[in-house]
């Protein structure tokens, strides 16, 4: 813990490595921890400035990736993925005339994107409504799981085949 006299106080950006070493020979200085029965922890915190600069860093989001299991960006491929669905169900709720969007509402319901109580009401809202409903419907945020993804690409398929 790091005290602070008055924490409403703005206190400057740190960062900070610590490094723990539980090495029971007192002169230890080789980094075979193995051999001398101890450990090496190295473990680096940022605040501030300091951590907003790391957190765009290139190499430090690639270790926080391998760290949290996502590497070779699964997650940022999952992102980008979300987004090119979006935008081409957008292109295909755009081509649909009015009469058909009841279509894509009922599309919502059968991959499970929505309820039947949502699709009541999605019924009985204007076509505006509708369309902003059948493209936002595909807005995943930012963390899509695999899951709504492939909910979301059953929604395409069936938009796609609306006549």
């Amino acid at each position: 813990m790091i005290p602070i006299d008055d924490p409403g106080r703005e206190s400057r950006s740190v960062y900070a490595d610590i490094l723990i070493n539980s090495s029971t020979s007192p002169n230890s200085t080789t980094t075979n921890f193995s051999v001398t029965g101890g450990v090496r922890i190295k473990q680096s915190f940022a605040t501030g400035q300091a951590a907003e600069k790391l957190a765009n860093d290139a190499g430090v989001q690639e270790q926080l990736n391998k760290a949290a299991g996502t590497v070779h960006g699964r997650l940022e491929r999952q992102k980008q993925l979300a987004s090119d669905l979006q935008a081409q169900i957008a292109t295909e709720i755009d081509r649909l005339p009015e009469v058909k969007l009841d279509a894509a509402g009922q599309a919502m319901r059968d991959t499970g994107l929505i309820d039947d109580a949502n699709l009541a009401t999605f019924k009985t809202t204007s076509s505006y409504a509708k369309m902003h409903s059948s493209k936002g419907i595909a807005d995943l945020g930012k963390n899509p799981s695999a899951g709504d993804i492939a909910k979301v690409e059953k929604y395409l398929v069936l938009v796609r085949e609306i006549k």
